[in-house]
């Protein structure tokens, strides 16, 4: 008998690793080849217009990964985004709307990048599920192993069109090849179980989160969880407040099974370290109003989805923040539409695409509706487009110009505010004019594309300021004229544009735009991205004290220095308007609690430096294939909840709800606790707190000065607690806003622990 049990167990061990799946299996099973073009022809692949020509079949070895052939794709001269080099319309193959994964193989010669900072391809997908699902990855010299994860959620329906788009900072100067175009499809269901324990105790931890592929689970009671999901290898991750997140790198779900994770132990995080400072407030020293109207500013662009603009969960969202300033078409698109038409230009005189979300068709219904949600109280702060079209002169762009303000006010919104052009210091290639002739001005002489780094030339601006400014001011005498609008705010003359590589001996172009507009500008207006990297959280936290602390002094220095100095401009106010801001790029820090923290603090730095106009770029980009996304909110990637708010939309829900009209004074004696405070109009004192360590509570003893404190009060908090961002699902798996806290024992000096890494708003009755 005994020997009849050894048997069957050796028999069962061996069947078991003889036919048990491993994770490279289960891969390759479920790989297949979409293009591979051992056909000998380009298997549907095609550029348009310019480029209609670009793709063909190549047989040089060199670029070939598998077979006889590989995809040849001639981008020479393209710059910047270009989506007409490579296009598929189908047939496609019938796995096309299974996908996860899509792998291919680029080549980049050295001689077509030669020179070139940096090189991007992205796929995109358009289809009934999404008519614009990009992903992207940067492009190296050689052979570039290409493998994108899929939403496939964005691209289960009818497919339409695939696009191989490429972004470029010059102009490429040869082909780039592709070949072996491969992917990974979903599996048919298995199901799969687990259960969530308190190492310690043993206990079950109830409402956790777990993340398996792109399912969403939470805990029971007693830390059990099951689903049901595709065939394929999994990362799982654990995150439950309170505890070390815990993560499983490869786990093998197998159709028809079930699979069972088993007993996964989390370990208590430990108490926070608490550290002692001290917070003053003095509700006598007011040291400004604030206007929320100006101040929480907000962006739209044109080739948002036009949903987020006629939605009503999207609309209310927007009405709970307050949303009533909006700076329009969007970045560079204000350098490059059509107000009439919705037409987008490409610089070199072409149409590159209408996008749904026009001024007409989009624009003006959302702006009528959100005035009446708000009580007529919006505002639109237009783009005036001096760039193109190439076929217009510069007068004839500033009159047209002219004309879409009337519309504006014809149409009911309210224009009070212009900006010219947007971020001119980098236009290097922008056509300029042709110089004067006998009996023509300078703005009424044509372009020239042999005329380049003529925009970069903060004089030229200046003058195409001053014109469209006198010109604007004549046709609409109380409307304010917002320039010079450079990338940063400290940004210096490069010709070459990059202005970031501008010699240290360079002229700064607000100050020479001042020397030079002086008479003719009423705004000062910049943007700023302070850490574009978006790499480092403690460094990007340390940027609200960096930057307008330092810059305001400068600015004020030479608005006394070039406009108060003109005799009758004594006494001109000059605004200062951050028209475009948030961190940096849009990687998965955009995505993160720390972007609200950044945001939270930056913006308080900036009204206490004394800024006057601010406009968050932006409402809904998002950038699934880098992680993060500069929006407030998403339209697309959470099936949760419509209209998903990202951390810093939270940002704005506190600064329009919960803080107050008047600035007064506010100082912490701890480095990592930003403090800023004020006065609403019912006569309270907020105070709004930035612990921005993860390492310690902030155990802050509040001293108020110049008022009678009440016992009690409110707080509201944002922290870990209230949201997390999963990187593999691409949205946050908690996010209830901001939690509302009962406090006692308030009064003009009070002790107030600030968790690490939180926003927190107290709110105090006089």
């Amino acid at each position: 008998m005994r020997k009849s049990l050894i048997f069957l167990f050796v028999f069962f061990m061996v069947f078991s690793v003889l036919f048990a799946q491993t994770a490279e299996e289960i891969i390759a099973k479920h790989i297949t080849t979409l293009w591979n073009f051992e056909s000998g022809t380009t298997e549907g692949w095609a550029g348009v217009g310019k480029y209609a020509k670009s793709c063909s079949i190549n047989t040089n070895p060199e670029y070939i990964s598998e077979g006889k052939y590989s995809l040849k794709i001639d981008i020479t001269g393209s710059t910047s985004w270009n989506q007409d080099v490579a296009g598929n319309n189908g047939p496609f193959p019938p796995q096309i709307n299974n996908l996860t994964e899509i792998m291919l193989d680029v080549y980049v010669p050295e001689s077509s990048v030669k020179g070139m900072e940096y090189q991007e391809l992205y796929v995109v997908f358009s289809s009934k599920s999404n008519n614009w699902y990009s992903l992207k990855q940067q492009l190296l010299v050689g052979k570039n192993k290409v493998a994108l994860k899929i939403d496939n959620s964005k691209i289960k329906e009818e497919m339409w069109h695939v696009y191989l788009v490429v972004n470029s900072s010059q102009p490429f100067k040869g082909p780039i090849y592709v070949d072996n175009i491969k992917a990974r499809l979903i599996g048919k269901p298995g199901k799969v179980t687990g259960q969530l324990k308190e190492k310690e105790t043993g206990s079950g931890i109830a409402n956790a989160n777990i993340i398996i592929g792109d399912k969403l689970l939470k805990s029971s009671d007693d830390g059990k969880f099951e689903t049901e999901i595709g065939e394929d290898v999994y990362k799982v991750e654990i995150a439950a407040f309170g505890y070390r997140k815990k993560s499983i790198s490869k786990f093998i779900v197998i159709e028809g099974k079930t699979n069972d994770i088993g007993i996964i132990e989390l370990i208590k995080e430990k108490e926070p370290a608490r550290q002692e400072c001290n917070v003053t407030i003095d509700v006598n020293k007011v040291l400004r109003e604030i206007n929320q109207h100006k101040l929480y500013g907000h962006n739209v662009a044109a080739w948002h989805k036009p949903e987020g603009y006629r939605d009503n969960v999207a609309l209310e969202k927007l009405k709970r923040i307050k949303a009533t300033f909006i700076r329009c078409p969007g970045g560079d698109y204000g350098n490059l539409y059509d107000w009439r038409t919705g037409d987008v230009y490409k610089t070199d005189g072409g149409k590159n695409w209408t996008p749904e979300f026009n001024y007409l068709g989009g624009f003006v219904p959302f702006m009528k509706r959100m005035d009446n949600l708000m009580g007529g109280k919006t505002e639109v702060l237009p783009i005036i487009n001096v760039m193109t079209p190439f076929e217009k002169t510069i007068e004839e762009r500033i009159d047209y110009a002219i004309q879409w303000i009337q519309d504006m006010r014809d149409k009911g919104l309210k224009v009070n505010y212009v900006e010219i052009g947007n971020e001119p210091d980098n236009k290097p290639l922008f056509p300029g004019t042709l110089p004067a002739k006998e009996g023509k001005k300078w703005y009424q002489m044509p372009n020239s594309k042999k005329v380049i780094h003529w925009w970069t030339n903060i004089d030229n601006y200046s003058k195409v300021f001053n014109l469209a400014a006198y010109k604007i001011k004549k046709a609409f005498p109380d409307i304010n004229v917002m320039g010079p609008c450079p990338m940063q705010p400290m940004n210096q003359q490069r010709l070459e544009g990059d202005p970031w590589k501008a010699e240290k001996t360079a002229p700064y172009w607000v100050e020479r735009f001042l020397k030079n507009s002086g008479k003719y500008v009423d705004v000062i207006a910049v943007h700023e991205y302070p850490l574009w990297a978006n790499n480092d959280a403690r460094a990007l936290l340390k940027k609200p004290q960096e930057t307008w602390p330092e810059y305001m002094p400068k600015f004020k220095k030479w608005i006394k220095k070039y406009i108060n100095s003109i005799k009758g401009y004594e006494d001109k106010n000059i605004e200062i308007a951050l028209t475009e801001w948030n961190s940096g790029e849009e990687n998965i820090m955009t995505a993160e609690l720390v972007n609200a923290l950044f945001c939270a603090d930056y913006l308080g730095s900036f009204i206490k430096s004394g800024g006057d106009m601010a406009f968050l770029w932006d409402l809904y980009t998002q950038k699934p294939g880098q992680g993060g996304g500069h929006g407030i909110m998403d339209q697309e990637n959470d099936p949760t909840n419509k209209f998903s708010e990202r951390a810093h939309y939270w940002v704005f829900d506190l600064y329009a709800n919960r803080f107050g009209t008047k600035l007064i004074e506010a100082n912490s004696d701890n480095l990592d606790l930003s403090v800023y405070a004020s006065l609403t109009d019912d006569n309270k004192i907020v105070i709004m707190a930035i612990n921005k360590t993860t390492l310690r509570i902030a155990n802050a003893k509040i001293n108020i000065t110049g008022s009678n404190v009440g016992g009690s009060g409110k707080a509201w908090q944002l922290s870990n607690k209230e949201y997390v961002w999963s990187k593999d699902l691409y949205r946050p798996i908690v996010n209830t806003g901001p939690s509302e806290i009962n406090i006692n024992n308030t009064g003009t000096s009070f002790n107030y622990d600030f968790p690490p890494y939180s926003i927190t708003v107290i709110q105090l009755s006089r």
